[in-house]
């Protein structure tokens, strides 16, 4: 009766106005100004506007914000009644709280100011009641989501929907008298997994988070159903695809990665070896990028008399000692023991403006004094500071030793550097490479990519490599084969 009583209404005011506007019509109007007036008037005679909307549609008819401002001001039109109007409407509709609906009159889509809106829902919404329209709120969204009993309510409360906290608990209650929450955990995990690659205890966590809402039971209740005929060994492969499209990592960090995503020891090592990267070619691919061949010095194959030397070019006499054996040429320096500054043995490899390039050497860590407590190193310096013989404050290096092989970077606002165990095992022959590239230093061991560095540093660079003495004067002897430099052309 309420909305064909408005109706009525509306007609009968439209009959005045057009009456009034007919024989009436202001002085001075314009004819695009009268032609809005009656567009105006149309408008309201068949929908509800807000002031604000009613000029923009008029606007968007392609009259301007003049012409459209002066229709609505010469209309007769109360914006109250046509929120409660408006209001009506959608709670005829549409289940809305309170809250909500006057924050949908408010919105840009009805355009209402504060004070309107709060009249249109006291006004529409005065026998309302607003637990039932929670009620039927929350069986919408059980036949179209699944939400936890938690969640659900958080979603009727939430400030978008708007119901009070009573009220959603209340709604529901109602709406899920005859719901099996085990079951519709189960069909979140379903959905869970259609979306995203989780592993049995990962899915577990998610069912169970904030943001979900799942008790633990229904959540372990949905994984061993979900579960029952599933290979988490591919679920692994599946997440390990996926992380390694967003970030690069070596084989042991993806490991650790699914493990953390709570896939099992095994589970995290099936995916990483079986997610199709390429370890040991991505080695291959930097160096066929990196195009021209770095012209070096031959080296000697024989040296007399091998001495101890500081900051050396390559091939000096007075740094490395050569031998040749079953035709495989090796480079061995000599550390001073009684110094203690870090890497005070260098051989140094310079070729101007070399800023990208690839650096490989076979390493064969043949002593350490003490045992595991030094090492063997390959990997460059900013040509600036190896004038001033700044090495241990500006170092990018790949470390050896008996132990595995880490990644060592110093800069001038360091101290101590920073080292990283990126290769675990007991080994003593390596064959390192350092690859730097577009503001990023890549390491590979034995052809397998290891980890990496940012270093934005500007060149040129001079490459280097010799053995570490550690401040307590910790020792090593090690020797190099195969030296292999590319660069890119700069």
């Amino acid at each position: 009766m309420r909305n064909k009583s408005s109706a009525v209404r509306i007609v009968f005011i439209l009959i005045l106005i057009l009456t009034i506007a007919g024989f009436h019509q202001p002085k001075g109007a314009l004819a695009d100004e009268a032609d809005a007036l009656k567009a105006a008037l149309n408008y309201i005679s068949t929908n509800h506007y807000s002031r604000n909307n009613l000029i923009e549609k008029l606007k968007f008819d392609g009259f301007t914000n003049e012409e459209a401002e002066y229709a609505v001001s010469n209309i007769y039109v109360d914006w109250y009644q046509m929120a409660a109007d408006t209001a009506a409407d959608y709670l005829a509709t549409s289940d809305y709280s309170y809250n909500g609906l006057i924050r949908r009159l408010e919105s840009s889509t009805d355009g209402f100011t504060h004070e309107e809106a709060v009249f249109g829902a006291d006004t529409a919404g005065k026998d309302v009641d607003w637990t039932e329209m929670a009620a039927r709120r929350a069986a919408f969204y059980l036949k179209s989501s699944s939400f936890s009993e938690t969640g659900l309510i958080k979603q009727l409360e939430s400030e978008i929907v708007g119901f009070t906290h009573e009220q959603a608990v209340k709604g529901v209650e109602i709406a899920a008298a005859d719901i099996d929450w085990n079951e519709i955990a189960v069909k979140r995990a379903e959905a869970l997994l259609i979306t995203g690659a989780y592993s049995e205890e990962g899915l577990i966590r998610q069912l169970e988070s904030d943001s979900v809402g799942f008790t633990h039971d229904q959540a372990l209740y949905a994984v061993s159903v979900v579960g029952e005929d599933r290979d988490w060994n591919k679920v692994a492969v599946e997440r390990a695809k996926a992380y390694l499209q967003v970030t690069a990592v070596t084989r042991l960090e993806l490991i650790e990665y699914l493990e953390s995503e709570g896939f099992t020891s095994d589970q995290a090592i099936f995916g990483a070896d079986n997610c199709g990267a390429s370890w040991s070619d991505m080695l291959e691919v930097f160096s066929n990028n990196l195009d021209n061949l770095f012209p070096i010095r031959a080296l000697e194959e024989k040296f007399t008399t091998p001495m101890q030397s500081l900051y050396s070019d390559i091939g000096s006499s007075t740094a490395v000692q050569t031998s040749n054996q079953d035709g495989i040429r090796t480079l061995s320096l000599f550390a001073n023991s009684d110094k203690v500054h870090d890497n005070n043995l260098v051989t140094r490899i310079s070729s101007g403006q070399m800023q990208n390039f690839m650096f490989t050497m076979d390493v064969t860590v043949n002593d350490v004094f003490p045992a595991g407590s030094a090492g063997c190193y390959v990997g460059y310096i900013n040509d600036l500071a190896a004038a001033k013989h700044e090495e241990e404050s500006t170092l990018v290096l790949l470390m050896a030793d008996g132990k595995g092989v880490g990644f060592y970077k110093k800069t001038q606002s360091e101290d101590s550097g920073t080292f990283t165990r990126i290769w675990d095992g007991i080994s003593d022959k390596y064959t390192l490479s350092i690859v730097r590239f577009t503001g990023q230093t890549y390491a590979y061991v034995d052809g397998v990519y290891a980890g990496q560095f940012q270093d934005t540093n500007a060149g040129p660079f001079q490459l280097i490599y010799g053995n570490s003495v550690m401040a307590n004067g910790d020792d090593a002897v090690c020797s190099f084969d195969n030296l292999a430099v590319k660069k890119v052309n700069n």
